[in-house]
């Protein structure tokens, strides 16, 4: 979460987020293997399909239900 909340305040206040690829590939496999438990009313929305060669930060954003075109491509 706080994670995703720092992707979400640095596009929200017109920034480049920046987060370390390691963890975000770390946080991805973690929400893909508690998916069912984390996505609903209140929770994570429908995870965004991206190319099957997207960066492990654009990976997670997706995951986590976030458009990772609204941060460029980032």
């Amino acid at each position: 979460d706080p994670l995703a909340h720092t992707w979400d305040h640095a596009v929200t206040t017109g920034q480049r987020p920046v987060l370390d690829a390691g963890l975000a590939a770390d946080a991805t496999a973690v929400v893909q293997a508690f998916d069912e438990a984390f996505r609903g009313p209140g929770r994570l929305g429908p995870m965004v399909e991206v190319d099957d060669e997207a960066d492990p930060v654009t990976r997670f954003v997706a995951t986590m239900g976030r458009d990772p075109g609204l941060a460029g491509g980032s």
